[in-house]
């Protein structure tokens, strides 16, 4: 059956409305209807509304807004209906109120005009700062004050953008030329070198005739004219634009080769599209429905896409090319058809499958021409036309009234006695009906007698002409409210040309019209504005010659009107270099420019001069208007302040200390070089860059709070802090003050940084040697008490050993047991032993020369200490084994002092293997180049971890429990090394065990 899912999407589809000529013709107009005030209207109004300065007038007794001119508004991001409910309070932010509020009762009493640097705030929030020039007046009894805006920002912006438009001619891509009154070429750019050897031209040569004779008439009509040339295979496109005044012609060239090939071909397939359309018909066929035999003439093919040959003329052919959703309800027509024996032809609307796969519309009609004494159908005859393009209007109306229903403008279609058969709801709702109520009803019905008069007269020239554009009617609503409609119409004709339907649009144009006469009213309250301005107000026209002055002008330079510009204001014979109201003329833009001008008196003054184009409705040039300011005394302070600048620039430059300012997102705003220097980045780079793209996380977090917290509180500190610079850790003294503006704001903060990282580096140094005396004291403290302890035991042990051996001598002679015998023998050699361990504390103690004092042997040493510490290895299942130590060569060195390095080395082993099996240390011996030993004591024991084999040296350090060791035999032993004239290191490894090295010279007895 019929795809009407499919219709209804295709329907759905919206298309821009834009497109509608009609309609932008509409808009053009109503933008027209808003200019048509008279030329000085419309002159005071443009200069109003397009100075390059904002306009505002504000109530002096209660600082609200009485206009503003519309570059005020768009500075400040209102509309101008907007800021009439606004005053000062509203444009500027609450913290400098204060300042602004007594500048602008300043101005309103005249004691000043120039309020400079005033904050003002846009509708989204965001501040710039402007130049307030004010002046007050009076208008009906009260007080106003008129400020003009200056944003400096905007000016810079001007000034880059005619920068750029000086370079335009010769970077262009497409030729540029430039040719006087008389044919002769003065200027052309790099893209015309084909042009210029096409033409066997040169600078200062004349144009060939017939573009000399364009040329010279587009100079005297004043009107853009176009010329086609075709230069070496390319086809370009001359536009000739005069410039009347200076009897200049400025010629634009586009290469449109590529476009005119697009043309042709173009115009060849419309010719094989046209020739295709007047060979359609109709496609024939004729179905035997007993033998289902089917005949198809050749326009069945070719209406498909197919040569006649390609394409079957079966039934079958024809039903499997049937779109899927249509073949049911195909069948079902032609069945109920010949099943009732209808004596009229059936229709239907299908779609068939072309040879590219895509479906086109086709009308089918078919009758039955025969049938059997039965009644049963036996042959049926018909036709198959292409609709496709007919669907395609269909869906283009569908999508038309799809698109009108909800459009913001009224749509109306009537037939040709007025009656209406289609209205949109914006239509409607302009004569306060709706779109149900107006349907079916006459043109008379919502009209007056004296407007249907008007509405007949429309009716009449639509007929005739088949449009009309830009036609105001007043029209009355079903309240009796009367409005201005902007209609346009059109006449709908049928495929014969005949007309059938009248359609319309209006557009509610009251309330610009209402605009106008507004607008009118105000002419008079411009011109007072104009009048009182402080700035120079001229206007000129095309040629250069003065229009208008404003009295500012007339009591600076007195009456010029009439006069050249440039002999009234310069006292020049021709237009100035660089005159902003040539730019203007050139390129339809505002300029800006700034001069240095000889008053009457014989005072210099500077000038700064805005330049915008003055247009017609039309949107063409017809004058220029210029504003410009004083701005001498601004040139002076610029000159004092960046003298100033220069100064601070250089000292703070040339300063030994890190200077940066930062703002309170941590974000660089200035670095002086040095910060640079000691950065190690390039002097390009640091703009934009914060702390922690600069300083690693710690310490940027650590700094950026310091700072934050000057900028908020407004006081400076001082502070001692670490930071790292270039993977280094440094140390500053940091001054940290708040930077302020003009009015004393914080807002930035000044750090101040000296690198004191070798003064601290010398108090920890210091430090570290008062650290260590104190540990030499106490280590000599330590011997003291050894000696005095030593020689305090000495004496009773000497007494106990006598009494012992006394008692001995007794008992032999007397006889005695012999178990009391051999306990006092056994006492005797713990005595014994006693005083041997009393005579090594004597010896520990005792202060060794620090001379080599003999020849020694360390084999003999070696085993001496072995066999002194046997017991105590003994007792923990410990053993030591010496290798290769009596093949070592003797060496000079204190005796006692051997003796000591390998006590300590050895019982440091035994205390560290805690008692466990399996435990051992060897001692072994190597003779090295240079007249050097190496002493190996390698042990089992576990090992030293590494946060403590890193102080293993040092004085009283010990792992061991509190009471079980001092601290102080591997000290001893670096000392002894040291003193010795060698060298000693540690290996180990936290689990396996740990080696001593020691690297002892071999001195002979001279050495």
């Amino acid at each position: 059956m019929r795809d009407r899912r499919n219709t209804e999407a295709e329907s759905s589809r919206e298309t821009d409305i834009s497109h509608n000529p009609s309609t932008r013709d509409e808009q053009t107009e109503i933008q027209r209807k808003k200019q048509q005030p008279q030329l000085c209207d419309h002159i005071f109004e443009t200069i109003f509304n397009n100075t390059a300065d904002g306009i505002l007038v504000a109530d002096v007794e209660n600082k609200s807004f009485f206009m503003a001119n519309a570059r005020l508004s768009k500075m400040l991001l209102y509309s101008s209906n907007e800021i009439k409910n606004l005053g000062i309070i509203d444009i500027h932010p609450e913290k400098d109120l204060p300042y602004v509020m007594e500048q602008f009762s300043l101005q309103a009493r005249g004691e000043h005009s120039l309020a400079k640097d005033i904050p003002v705030m846009r509708k989204d929030g965001t501040v710039f700062y402007a130049d307030v020039n004010s002046l007050p007046i009076t208008l009906d009894g009260r007080k106003f004050l008129i400020g003009i805006f200056r944003d400096i920002s905007d000016r810079k912006k001007a000034i880059e953008q005619i920068n750029m438009l000086a370079r335009f001619p010769s970077e262009n891509p497409n030729p540029v030329l430039r040719i006087s009154g008389d044919g002769k070429i003065l200027y052309a750019n790099q893209a015309c070198s084909d042009l210029l050897e096409f033409w066997n031209c040169e600078i200062g040569n004349i144009l060939p005739p017939e573009l000399s004779d364009t040329a010279t008439k587009s100079l005297k009509t004043a009107e853009l004219q176009r010329s086609e040339i075709n230069c070496g295979g390319k086809i370009y496109e001359l536009v000739f634009t005069p410039i009347k005044n200076v009897k200049i012609i400025n010629i634009y060239g586009y290469d449109i080769t590529e476009h005119k090939k697009a043309e042709d071909a173009l115009k060849q397939s419309e010719e094989k599209f046209r020739l295709a359309m007047e060979a359609t018909n109709d496609a024939l066929w004729d179905w035997n429905m007993v033998t289902d035999e089917v005949y198809r003439n050749p326009r069945h093919a070719t209406m498909l896409g197919y040569q006649p040959k390609e394409l079957s003329t079966s039934q079958e052919e024809w039903e499997k090319r049937i779109h899927p959703d249509d073949k049911d309800y195909v069948f079902q027509i032609i069945e109920e058809y010949a099943k009732n024996e209808r004596t009229n032809p059936f229709e239907i609307e299908y779609r068939l499958k072309t040879k590219t796969g895509d479906y086109i519309w086709v009308l089918g009609r078919g009758k039955i021409v025969s049938y059997n004494n039965e009644g049963m159908p036996l042959r049926m005859i018909g036709t198959n036309t292409d609709i496709n393009e007919r669907k395609k209007t269909e869906n283009e109306l569908k999508k038309f009234k799809a698109i009108a229903d909800r459009a913001g403008y009224g749509v109306g279609i009537c037939n040709l006695k007025g009656n209406i058969t289609y209205v949109n709801k914006s239509m409607a709702q302009m004569y306060e009906t709706t779109t149900e109520e107006a349907m079916g009803k006459n043109l008379s019905f919502f009209h007056s007698k004296e407007q249907l008069e008007n509405v007949n007269r429309l009716n009449k020239k639509l007929i005739e002409k088949g449009n009309y554009v830009f036609e105001e009617l007043w029209r009355t609503g079903k309240s009796g409210r009367d409005f201005c409609a902007l209609m346009n119409g059109t006449l709908i004709k049928d495929s014969k040309g005949q007309p059938q339907l009248m359609a319309c649009t209006a557009i509610d144009i009251t309330e610009h019209k209402k605009m106008e006469e507004e607008l009118f009213k105000e002419k008079n309250r411009l011109q007072s504005i104009l009048e009182v301005m402080d700035s120079f107000v001229t206007i000129r026209d095309l040629n250069y010659t003065i229009l208008y002055q404003n009295e500012a002008v007339m009591r600076l330079l007195g009456n010029q009107i009439g006069k050249k510009c440039y002999k009234a204001y310069e006292r020049k014979e021709s237009i100035c270099e660089g005159c902003p109201v040539e730019l203007a003329y050139t390129d339809g833009k505002s300029h800006i420019s700034e001069r240095k001008v000889m008053l009457p008196s014989g005072k210099w003054i500077y000038l700064e001069n805005i330049a915008n184009p003055m247009r017609d409705a039309n949107g063409k040039i017809f004058a220029c208007l210029e504003v410009a300011t004083d701005v001498t005394e601004r040139k002076k302070a610029a000159d004092t302040l960046r003298e100033s600048e220069e100064k601070y620039r250089t000292l703070v430059e040339s300063a030994g200390e890190a200077i940066a300012t930062v703002d309170a997102n941590g974000r660089f705003l200035f670095m002086n070089q040095t910060a640079i220097k000691r950065l190690g980045i390039a002097p390009e780079n640091y703009m934009g860059k914060t702390m922690w793209d600069l300083f690693p996380k710690q310490y940027a977090d650590n700094q950026a709070s310091d700072i934050q917290q000057v900028i908020k509180s407004g006081q400076g500190m001082n502070r001692f802090v670490a930071s790292e610079i270039q993977g280094e850790q440094r140390w500053y003294n940091t001054t940290i003050e708040p930077l302020r503006d003009a009015r004393g704001n914080v807002i930035a903060a000044t750090v101040i940084a000296r690198d004191i990282t070798e003064i601290k580096q010398t108090h920890e140094k210091l430090d570290r040697y008062r650290e260590e005396m104190a540990r030499a004291e106490q280590l000599a403290s330590v011997g003291t008490l050894s000696a005095t302890a030593a020689h305090e035991l000495t004496q009773p042990l000497t007494v106990i050993r006598l009494l012992i051996e006394n008692a001995l001598k007794k008992l032999e002679t007397i006889g005695s047991d012999q178990a009391i015998t051999e306990k006092l023998k056994d006492s005797l050699d713990e005595v014994s032993n006693i005083t041997s361990v009393v005579e090594r504390l004597r010896r520990f103690a005792r202060k060794t020369s620090g001379k080599i004092s003999k020849e020694v042997d360390l084999y003999l040493v070696a085993s001496k200490i072995i066999n002194l510490l046997y017991g105590s290895a003994q007792q923990t299942g410990f053993t030591i084994h010496p290798e290769n130590m009596e093949k070592l060569p003797h060496i000079y060195s204190n005796d006692k002092d051997m003796e000591q390095l390998f006590f300590s080395l050895i019982d440091n082993a035994i205390q560290a293997s805690q008692n466990k099996q399996n435990r051992k240390l060897i001692i072994s011996g190597t003779c090295l180049k240079n007249k050097q030993i190496e002493l190996s004591f390698r042990d089992n024991c576990g090992g030293i971890s590494t946060e403590n084999l890193e102080r293993i040296f040092e004085p009283f350090f010990t792992t061991k429990p509190p009471g079980q060791g001092t601290g102080l035999g591997l000290c001893i032993v670096q000392d002894i090394v040291s003193r010795a004239g060698g060298k000693i290191r540690v290996e180990s490894k936290l689990g396996e065990g740990t080696t001593f090295i020691i690297i002892l010279p071999i001195n002979d007895e001279d050495a």
